[in-house]
């Protein structure tokens, strides 16, 4: 299939999106995923991009000092907890590695951790981990979201809104540390998606996919009606809220 993402960061700019976000797997895989991310900056987008780390170089830390306005990091647990989630023995190693070489003042480092019934136990374990590491400014808790094909996962995965909200409630807080906890209900209906071909989605509470038509051929006035009946307030502006509270 064709890549068009270059094509994509240019029509949300004429569009008037103002954030774009880059995410995987692990788009340091991607073959033109740092042109894009250059791109971008070029159309005054601002960047956020979510990864695993497992495909970064030592040559991009500079890189994502210079091109990266928030940098999510997937962190599910602390050592072989990490890695038996992620089912890659090296994974957490190329984390650590990642974050003692990274100390970025200009790019806003986050760390996104999925809550599920592997690692419920494992909260302030990484609490403890997270607070050796003062790049780290945002650290945020996601309820595991049975999204499409993830929903395969649910039995083995979910847990309920009473059980994650009990959990994070009883975290240590650091007050460096700014914390988000995200049930998946703040998560659906309003998160715009678009892949590599140009197609437009958003997700419903129900875990479905909603096609929203190509960001080619729909225009901004269409694209607000679509998503006037959809939108989940609580994802409007979010990322820049946290690009201004990190200034």
């Amino acid at each position: 299939l064709n890549d068009m993402s270059m094509e994509i960061i240019q029509r949300a700019a004429k569009l008037g999106f103002d954030i774009i976000t880059f995410s995987g797997g692990d788009p340091f895989s991607k073959s033109n995923f740092r042109k894009a991310c250059i791109e971008a900056k070029k159309f005054g987008l601002q960047t956020h991009v979510d990864t695993n780390a497992l495909a970064i170089r030592e040559e991009d830390i500079s890189f994502i000092e210079d091109n990266i306005d928030i940098l999510g990091i997937s962190i599910d647990g602390v050592g072989e907890t990490h890695n038996e989630l992620r089912e890659s023995k090296n994974s957490f190693r190329k984390i650590e590695d990642l974050l003692s070489v990274i100390s970025s003042t200009k790019t806003i480092i986050k760390v996104n951790t999925i809550l599920t019934k592997e690692n419920v136990n494992c909260l302030n374990e990484l609490s403890s981990f997270l607070r050796q590491y003062p790049q780290v400014s945002i650290w945020s808790i996601y309820q595991f979201f049975p999204l499409d094909a993830a929903s395969k996962y649910k039995d083995r995965y979910y847990i309920d809104i009473d059980e994650f909200t009990r959990r994070t409630r009883t975290l240590l807080i650091n007050t460096r540390l700014k914390i988000e906890v995200l049930p998946y209900s703040n998560r659906v209906n309003g998160y715009l998606f678009v892949n590599e071909l140009g197609q437009m989605f958003t997700n419903s509470l129900a875990g479905k996919y909603i096609n929203l038509g190509s960001i080619f051929t729909t225009e901004i006035d269409s694209l607000e009606s679509k998503l006037k009946e959809l939108i989940n307030l609580r994802t409007v502006n979010r990322y820049k809220k946290l690009l201004l509270e990190n200034l």
